[in-house]
């Protein structure tokens, strides 16, 4: 840091130092001993830059380039200011939401999520997977589409169930699972981006984007599969998408990703394109559903178009 020059008069140690931090030179100005006022430059090698841009200063102090100048680097400063007070509320919020997490436990839709699913397992164990699988899986009918890249229609299968009375088919599926590992992992993955998202927003909050998600990836397993798929993944994966589009374009959001999960999640999903070469099923229809719906979500939710529009 250089001393560049001693000002008597504030007004034109500050105009001066506008015009600086216009073109890029960051300085100090403090009171000196003899009450005049020091401009000391922190870019030293552009030090003659900002001798030669003094010296047209002293010469021509009410020159309107430096008077515009000044405007436009008190402008730039507002700006910086509110963008770092943005930052501040949001790195506080985090850490007021991580530590809500931590006191308070589990919310009361990620506890009621995962006391459903496990006790849907448990009738499984005990022997009443037939009946549970019949009464709650996707739907009782097929409906082809005569399509060989979409063979099943779930738009016709929904309407069908609903008619029949039965509309909960559309979403229990996620609560379905088939396996110790499935139901395991599904619901550690669902305590950690589930919790997080309803100590962040609000239960009813987690809730709605558990129906919205959950219909339309199972609907989007259907229309690929049939209504053989079970499971909560693909609610898990619209999860995952949500915070990581959030987090990307809200700058906000009161979300946090647990270390590593973002790496596994991604790797886990482009496995399950070659998973049937080790003998494993894995509905990778539902899962690509799910990673849609979140996203979208997500986007849709982080005011990135709003801003973009109010932007002049």
């Amino acid at each position: 840091m250089r001393l560049l020059h001693r000002f008597d008069d504030e007004s034109l140690a500050r105009t001066f130092r506008g015009a600086l931090y216009a073109q890029g030179m960051e300085s100090t100005l403090n009171r000196g001993k003899d009450g005049g006022y020091e401009l000391w430059l922190h870019d030293e090698p552009r030090l003659e830059e900002a001798r030669a841009m003094l010296a047209e200063f002293l010469a021509h102090p009410t020159d309107s380039r430096f008077l515009e100048l000044a405007r436009t680097a008190q402008a730039e400063r507002r700006q910086r200011q509110k963008q770092d007070r943005a930052l501040a509320r949001r790195n506080a919020e985090v850490k007021d939401a991580l530590e809500r997490q931590h006191r308070g436990g589990l919310g009361t839709v990620t506890v009621g999520l995962i006391a459903i699913s496990v006790g849907f397992y448990v009738l499984d164990l005990v022997g009443r997977s037939e009946t549970v699988f019949g009464l709650f899986r996707f739907a009782t009918v097929m409906a082809p589409t005569g399509n060989a890249w979409i063979p099943y229609d779930p738009v016709r299968a929904i309407v069908y169930e609903v008619a029949k009375g039965q509309p909960w088919r559309v979403l229990t599926p996620i609560f379905l699972h088939k396996g110790f590992l499935h139901v395991f992992f599904n619901m550690w993955w669902l305590k950690d981006l589930g919790g997080a998202i309803e100590h962040a927003y609000s239960s009813l909050y987690l809730l709605a984007l558990v129906l919205v998600v959950g219909v339309l990836s199972n609907a989007i397993g259907y229309a690929f599969t049939g209504p053989y798929f079970v499971g909560m993944s693909g609610v898990v994966y619209g999860l995952f998408a949500f915070i990581a589009v959030r987090e990307r374009f809200d700058p906000a959001a009161r979300l946090s990703m647990p270390p590593g999960l973002r790496t596994f999640m991604i790797g886990w999903f482009v496995f399950g394109f070659f998973a049937s070469r080790f003998g494993m099923s894995i509905a990778n229809a539902v899962h690509a559903g799910g990673l849609v719906a979140g996203a979208v979500w997500g986007f849709l939710s982080s005011g990135v178009i709003g801003r973009a529009l109010r932007r002049p």
